[in-house]
């Protein structure tokens, strides 16, 4: 509950900066007519409360509280420089893809906004709720991008696993499978039945695909010996 809050809240304030530089981009081209349709969106979205200064600070905390997790799992692998280059490699591969697949969500959105729009004048308006089959279209949508997410995290992590084994010794891997406890991702998890590779996986997802680890990891490259 607690992260899926944490992702809406993130979502808004992504959709806030977005909707903002669309603005000024479609006003700075002339496009008089876009530009206003992306103020009329910024402008309801800022009607939204005020965010105190504690507040903001305090989510600053929190990302400083992950980004001391992430270090605490990262330092006992001991990673030569040369490893976290290549890790900082295909991490880098990881996030054009989800680039790219953002970007694909994105398209995919846009074709419904409109009607998604109208929907809801319609139903503050006219008190009409949307049909069936809409709210039909929006559910396998929404799926549909869900399940693309899902294959594409799931090439990511093979593909660093598949870094971690040329590049990483025996000992450091089995340091990645025993670094985490599963059942703290998964109550249901039985760590007795699984692999080392499904330990690093879990590692690898929770870890190394962090949104803050990147950074991280090309701080203590700069500092790390060869």
């Amino acid at each position: 509950m607690k992260n899926s809050r944490k992702f809406c809240e993130l979502a808004l304030g992504s959709i806030i900066a977005i909707s903002l530089c669309a603005s000024v981009s479609a006003q700075t081209k002339g496009d008089a007519g876009k530009g206003d349709e992306k103020s009329e969106l910024l402008n309801q979205l800022l009607k939204l409360p005020a965010i105190p200064d504690s507040v903001i600070k305090s989510e600053i905390t929190y990302q400083r509280i992950n980004q001391l997790s992430m270090v605490k799992f990262i330092l006992p692998l001991l990673l030569k420089k040369s490893q976290y280059n290549s890790l900082l490699t295909t991490i880098e591969k990881c996030r054009r893809q989800e680039l790219e697949i953002r970007e694909k969500d994105a398209n995919e959105l846009a074709k419904l906004d409109k009607k998604i729009g109208q929907a809801i004048t319609d139903g503050i308006e006219s008190g009409k709720l949307p049909s069936q089959d809409f709210q039909t279209e929006i559910i396998k949508l929404q799926k549909a991008l869900f399940m693309r997410r899902q294959i594409a995290t799931g090439e990511m992590v093979d593909m660093i696993l598949e870094t971690c084994k040329k590049s990483l010794n025996a000992g450091q891997i089995k340091a990645m499978a025993n670094a985490m406890d599963p059942k703290a991702i998964d109550p249901e998890a039985k760590p007795s039945q699984m692999s080392d590779d499904e330990k690093v996986k879990s590692y690898i997802r929770f870890v190394l695909l962090d949104g803050t680890t990147y950074e991280i990891l090309k701080q203590l490259a700069k500092r790390a010996t060869e």
